[in-house]
Parts: C-alpha cells; sequence; structure tokens
C-alpha cells in the first residue's frame, strides 16, 4: 500500500476536536504535563522531575514534523465545549518501528489524558475516533495498543472500545524505576469489532 496521500489534520466526535499539533500547543502540553506529573510518571518515562518547557517544544516541533511527513500522526484532543486541552493521542509507528509500516499498513495508538479531566470518558472517545479514521481514511489492516499490565485504566480503554487483547509479553520491557515489566498486546484487526457506547 502506498501511503495515504490526504491525511485528515483535523477530526471531531461528539464531544472532541482531534488535530495535528501547533507550535504553540507547545505551552498547553507543558502546563497538562507538569500538572499530570504524579499520574503520568507511573507508566511514562519522559514525565519526570526533569521535563522542560525547552524539551516540550522541541518534541512539538518534531510531532509536526513527522506529521507532515506521515511518519508519526500525533493529535491533540480539546474539548469541543471549552476549547481546553484534555488528551494526547496518535497513530503511531508499531513497537520497534521507526516510522508507520504504510507497507502492511498498521498503527499503535498511545495516548495519555490531563489529570484534571480524567475519568469523563475523552480517552475513549479519541481513541473510538481515531481509530474509525485509521480504517475508514487510512484503510489500515491494523490497529493495536500496548500497555503495562498494572496499568488498569489505559487497558480499559482497549477493552472498551472493543480491542482483542491478543497476548501478555512477559518481562517485556523495564518500569521507569527498572523493574521487569509485562506487557499487554490489544490489537483490531476489523472496523466491525469497534464499540460504540459513546457517539464518535
Amino acid at each position: 500500500m502506498q501511503i495515504p496521500p490526504n491525511i485528515p489534520k483535523k477530526i471531531e466526535s461528539s464531544r472532541l476536536t482531534l488535530r495535528a499539533p501547533r507550535r504553540d500547543d507547545a505551552f498547553l502540553i507543558y502546563d497538562a504535563v507538569k500538572t499530570s506529573l504524579p499520574e503520568l510518571s507511573k507508566w511514562m518515562p519522559w514525565a519526570n522531575e526533569n521535563y522542560s518547557f525547552e524539551g516540550c517544544r522541541e518534541n512539538t516541533e518534531a510531532a509536526i514534523k513527522s506529521f507532515d511527513a506521515k511518519e508519526n500522526l500525533r493529535f491533540h484532543v480539546f474539548e469541543r465545549e471549552t476549547g481546553d486541552f484534555v488528551v494526547s493521542t496518535g497513530l503511531h509507528p508499531c513497537a520497534g518501528d521507526s516510522k508507520i509500516a504504510w507497507d502492511v499498513p498498521k498503527v499503535e495508538i498511545g495516548y495519555w489524558c490531563h489529570s484534571h479531566k480524567a475519568g469523563h470518558g475523552f480517552v475513549t472517545e479519541a481513541v473510538r475516533r481515531l481509530t474509525r479514521m485509521a480504517f475508514e481514511n487510512l484503510e489500515v489492516a491494523r490497529v493495536q495498543i500496548r500497555c503495562d499490565d498494572k496499568n488498569i485504566a489505559s487497558y480499559r480503554v482497549a477493552e472498551s472500545c472493543g480491542f482483542t487483547l491478543e497476548g501478555i509479553l512477559k518481562n517485556d520491557e523495564r518500569t521507569i524505576s527498572g523493574e521487569l515489566r509485562d506487557t499487554r498486546v490489544y490489537a483490531m484487526t476489523d472496523l466491525r469489532q469497534l464499540r460504540l457506547k459513546l457517539s464518535t
């Protein structure tokens, strides 16, 4: 398969707007990460006391370039009613790939939520909408989600969306503290698996 010529930079669901990153998003992302550090630091190696605005700005610039090159498609998610930033997600290269494998094609969805916006189903709604776009617009053959076996909130998102648990990889990676961890691998290969409990 060839790389899709037109990848949407903005999509919407009932409550959310998902769009490609912009340079001025760095201010929003930095504030959200610093506010959410107690929650994010449990699972995200980059979310630590050394997290800086300069690093965030550089990361945002890199995300813009990767999106434009169609190698890694990050989406920043905003609540339509308030305009507040709520979630960072995207269609990313699968584990082991440096860029999206359009020859398959397959993608991996990752996500984190602003701690002040947690508990409202925003991550689940964003993942459902992004998954639908991946199959309908990009015609992917596989969407997967990987997460720490102990990250209950993360794998509940995958399960509530209809992803199938393909397996648990034992001693697959190390945690931030250096301990061995197990990784859950979920996948969807047919849009008919998608559960539409919320309007998307």
